[in-house]
């Protein structure tokens, strides 16, 4: 078979998929062929008696690129897929010519003006369909699955590489600390904790823009300690749909966590992000939350007017005081694990008379926040009381 006949019967067979623009028929749209090529078809001329069409392959991601008016119609068809277009002029249902053209061939009134964008209101996406929900993909692979979400009021299918990175980032940074025992003073995650709570992006998903995480490791057993915790920010998420509960659940984390999961808030806000969130783990246990932007703003409006959030009172007991400086208002403690601590002296310690070194009880208020340039914890140290 010559190409050219190849061509008429593939032309041939092609039907409207999605029609753009409608006058007396079909006008501007795109087609299929048997393979799933994408054609796009517009309607450019009539010239003795024919109707003159301009037939151009696209890629997939330059069709949603044009659907997504990321690209306009014009550089569409100027730029084609292989360097040139077809010209098919139409006789009649069974006649029709087809002619290779080079977009440098065209004539200049055939296509809409530089800078038109399709008109169109419903976006399209390169992005995978999630084939397999969370709780099949639990189960087939052992693993606890937690699905993100993330989407704006306008959907686009796409994220800044940035700003899904500082999510990413920051939900992990929190999946660590809250791993961590509430009663624990901790200021560094273990590595042994990390590794155990470490999650792992498995695939992207289209629901605006969906990412997948799996556990690194396996989870063998129900209720371990890494499917517990996954449970507890499930549920942590869920209050987050009602911000007057909010802060009454993040007291019940340790003090690095409550900085971190306002992190967490923080970055959503910033893109203004809505999030819908899917986990289950291997075996059947299973939980969806879905916060939107204006829930996710109000619920770190309440987080940052509590300062029971960023702060904590801790007793230390036979603790080692090694420097004060009453006119600066400056102390240093030496804890029992040989950690260092400087901060600021309470107003009613000033007339105390220290001895230093010395071993002493303490109640120190530690208070924790993000750094918003490093986005690093700051730690803050204020001795209160000596007993």
């Amino acid at each position: 078979m010559s190409q050219h006949s190849y061509l008429n019967i593939e032309i041939k067979k092609l039907k409207p998929w999605e029609v753009f623009d409608f006058f007396e028929g079909p006008r501007f749209y795109s087609c299929k062929n048997q393979t799933g090529q994408i054609y796009l078809v517009h309607w450019v001329d009539e010239i003795n008696y024919c109707d003159v069409w301009l037939y151009s392959k696209v890629s997939f991601e330059k069709y949603c690129a044009l659907k997504n008016k990321k690209i306009d119609i014009r550089s569409c068809f100027e730029n084609p897929e292989e360097g040139f277009s077809y010209l098919v002029s139409v006789a009649s249902c069974n006649e029709f010519n087809i002619n290779l053209i080079k977009p440098e061939e065209y004539d200049s009134e055939w296509l809409p003006d530089d800078g038109e964008f399709l008109d169109y209101d419903t976006p399209s996406t390169s992005l995978p369909t999630k084939i397999v929900d969370v709780q099949e993909a639990a189960v087939a692979n052992s693993r606890q699955v937690l699905d993100l979400a993330f989407s704006k009021k306008h959907q686009t299918y796409e994220i800044a590489s940035e700003t899904l990175g500082k999510i990413l980032t920051s939900v992990q940074n929190f999946i660590y600390s809250s791993a961590c025992p509430n009663d624990l003073d901790v200021r560094r995650v273990p590595e042994h904790v990390k590794d155990e709570n470490m999650l792992m992006v498995s695939g992207l998903f289209a629901s605006s823009f969906g990412v997948r995480l799996q556990s690194k490791n396996s989870d063998l057993f129900s209720g371990s300690h890494q499917n517990n915790n996954l449970q507890r920010f499930m549920e942590l998420l869920a209050t987050t749909e009602e911000s007057d509960q909010v802060l009454k659940e993040v007291k019940n984390y340790n003090l690095l966590s409550r900085a971190r999961y306002k992190a967490v808030l923080q970055e959503l806000v910033t893109a203004e992000l809505s999030v819908k969130a899917e986990w289950s783990d291997p075996y059947g246990n299973s939980k969806i939350s879905r916060i939107s932007y204006h829930q996710i703003k109000e619920s770190l409006r309440k987080l940052e007017e509590g300062e029971s959030s960023n702060t904590q009172i801790v007793k230390y007991k036979d603790i080692k005081l090694v420097g004060v400086d009453i006119e600066n208002d400056f102390f240093a403690v030496v804890k029992n694990d040989g950690e260092l601590l400087k901060g600021k002296l309470d107003k009613s310690l000033e007339s105390y008379q220290f001895n230093v070194p010395s071993i002493i009880n303490v109640k120190i208020e530690e208070t924790c926040k993000i750094n918003p340039v490093t986005d690093k914890e700051k730690w803050s140290y204020k001795l209160i009381e000596i007993n």
